[in-house]
């Protein structure tokens, strides 16, 4: 039997109406029963809009808590893994995965818990969730890497950030690696975003060798990403 997938209603959000936004749609992918209707409700949910996307590199930490959380408390706010606990009241969507994990205390009940699992061992990673961490899931994709793809056709070597798109018609991702190229990018995608603003998102030391060679990496990565939304990292600590 096919599956009927409900119209998700788009409109132009202020920023009163960002976190009401994620309330409903919280509460509508909580009602829903396959992964499928989950992302097919997120599709264009913040049409237009800003998404602050949060990583949890040492800047984060250099940024002044409260004025982040004051200034980001009606934006959308995307936090992967640990940067939760800078952000936890404010956060709209948490990027997790089974690797490095820890477990979270959740500030806002709202907050929309997005899983990535490996595909050759998703079976046993949900298992780990569910019945060992205790802990909730919204919506899983399953990260396709090896033993079907070496590093070398992942997405950042490869560079193909129009895998970042495949959400709008699948409900799997490439290997990044990384939970901002498997996640985080393909997430504000899905949601219809135009511009992404990261925060934390720490690529390289300048210092070291390897740490120029992923700067440049980084850059010509980046130049790409603002083909697709318009990037920024910046500092928000500054009234």
């Amino acid at each position: 039997m096919a599956i009927q997938i409900r119209r998700t209603i788009i409109y132009r959000l202020t920023d009163k109406d960002m976190i009401q936004k994620t309330t409903q749609l919280k509460l509508d992918i909580s009602s829903m029963d396959s992964i499928e209707e989950r992302i097919e409700a997120l599709k264009d949910g913040y049409k237009d809009e800003t998404a602050y996307l949060v990583s949890c590199g040492p800047s984060l930490t250099t940024h002044n808590q409260q004025i982040l959380k004051d200034k980001l408390k009606d934006k959308l706010v995307i936090c992967a893994k640990q940067s939760l606990n800078y952000l936890n009241d404010i956060c709209d969507f948490h990027l997790l995965s089974a690797y490095n994990f820890q477990p979270y205390s959740y500030e806002n009940k709202n907050t929309i818990k997005w899983w990535q699992l490996t595909a050759c061992n998703m079976n046993g990673e949900l298992n780990k969730i569910v019945n060992e961490w205790k802990h909730d899931i919204d919506i899983y994709i399953p990260i396709v890497s090896g033993p079907w793809i070496t590093l070398e056709g992942s997405t950042a070597y490869t560079r193909n950030f129009d895998n970042w798109k495949k959400l709008s018609s699948d409900t799997q991702m490439l290997w990044g690696p990384g939970i901002l190229y498997e996640s985080g990018f393909p997430l504000c995608y899905l949601l219809g975003v135009k511009n992404i603003v990261t925060i934390g998102w720490d690529i390289g030391d300048l210092q070291s060798i390897m740490g120029k060679y992923m700067i440049i990496i980084g850059l010509i990565n980046m130049l790409q990403i603002y083909m697709i939304f318009e990037w920024k990292q910046v500092l928000i600590t500054q009234n």
